[in-house]
């Protein structure tokens, strides 16, 4: 008596096909498998004009979800294909990648330079200026990573006057003395002087509601990462005297 998948074979009316290797033959990759798959289900639909046709679409949804996971190995990697993501591009002198195939161009490497990283710096602060000016919330992605508290910080102040509906009449953040020092792998060191100046707040139609306080000027260092897009602020770190 026929058991396990030959009894449900059976009350289908299919005739269960195996496919036996030649000896001695090198295992079949994702793509033969795929090829083997599809040669499978279009001989089970060849066999099966006699069942029922709730029968028939069991069997051959069977097979065709087969051969989509055969399909997904072979798309993740399969015969000769590289484990893991690609590197990225490097580019040569210009700052453009190599053609791609297909005619387009992979995109250019970062700049690492040392100025590079000090332009970081400065358009972290010149964002926050500008979006306390504006009465805005601050938009720090393309110069910080998620995981910096002090950028987090600094993203809560600039929320908390667009949500009073007030707006600072003149910028914050003064920097000074901004120096990179040599990169260090993908790590990079940008130190600089930081006076908070003192700002009147605004409500919407201009009045002035009253003062944020200035901070005396103190010594502070950056620490950023290289990403694919460039640098990123990845902690940021004051005195606590003045310098």
């Amino acid at each position: 008596m026929a058991t396990g998948p030959s009894r449900r074979a059976a009350r289908l009316g299919v005739t269960i096909i195996t496919v036996a290797m030649p000896p001695g033959a090198p295992p079949a990759g994702p793509h033969a498998a795929v090829a083997a798959a599809r040669n499978l289900r279009a001989t089970l639909a060849d066999r099966l004009p006699t069942t029922t046709s709730t029968a028939r679409r069991r069997v051959l949804t069977a097979l065709t979800a087969v051969l989509l996971g055969v399909g997904l190995v072979a798309g993740c990697g399969g015969e000769g294909a590289p484990g893991g993501a690609a590197l990225p591009a490097r580019s040569g002198a210009g700052g453009t990648g190599d053609p791609a195939p297909g005619g387009t161009s992979a995109p250019p490497s970062p700049d690492v330079s040392a100025p590079a990283a000090i332009r970081t710096v400065e358009a972290y602060f010149q964002e926050i200026n500008d979006a306390i000016r504006a009465g805005r919330l601050a938009v720090l992605g393309p110069t910080s990573l998620d995981g910096c508290q002090a950028c987090a910080l600094d993203v809560g102040v600039s929320r908390s006057l667009q949500q009073r509906g007030l707006h600072a009449d003149g910028p914050a953040y003064q920097l000074g003395d901004v120096t990179a020092r040599p990169r260090a792998g993908l790590a990079a060191t940008v130190t600089f002087t930081l006076r908070t100046a003192t700002v009147g707040l605004l409500d919407a139609a201009g009045r002035h509601v009253t003062d944020a306080p200035g901070v005396a000027t103190r010594a502070a260092t950056a620490q950023l990462a290289l990403t694919a897009q460039g640098f990123r602020i990845q902690t940021l770190r004051y005195a606590t005297a003045p310098a």
